[in-house]
């Protein structure tokens, strides 16, 4: 695998990219598969999932060779907390839980000026103190 980022890290072109729409595909081009590799325990069962930080392991790197960054904008929040009773050896208690539902947009800007904006809706989930960051 960390044969992977260092050639992810490798600056194999002298050409300028002078369009967002180059740029991201000269990435897409680039990145390797990532794989599911880490994996959430849910009870008797679970899920593998690939993090964040694996994807931008990745993708940070070809991101700044390829002259690419993204610029991300809170469009909404809503938050609510919703309470649901759990059952343990008899007793029963409340358990909350934190909901946060996020529209986001993310500019992509190529060295160029040159730009594109995609609208994404998140939604995250947390039993502590945050549902989103």
């Amino acid at each position: 695998m960390s044969e992977n980022i260092e050639k992810a890290k490798e600056d194999t072109t002298d050409k300028k990219i002078n369009s967002v729409y180059q740029a991201i595909n000269a990435i897409m081009k680039d990145l390797p598969a990532i794989g599911k590799d880490s994996h959430a325990a849910y009870g008797n069962e679970g899920y593998d999932y690939r993090s964040i930080e694996e994807v931008l392991k990745f993708l940070k790197p070809l991101m700044a060779k390829h002259g690419l960054f993204v610029v991300p904008k809170v469009i909404s929040q809503e938050r609510e907390e919703r309470v649901e009773e759990k059952t343990y050896k008899g007793e029963t208690k409340q358990a909350r839980t934190k909901v946060s539902v996020l529209k986001m947009e993310y500019t992509f800007y190529a060295l160029d000026g040159s730009y594109v904006t995609a609208t994404v809706i998140g939604e995250g989930m947390d039993r502590g103190d945050k549902a989103s960051n």
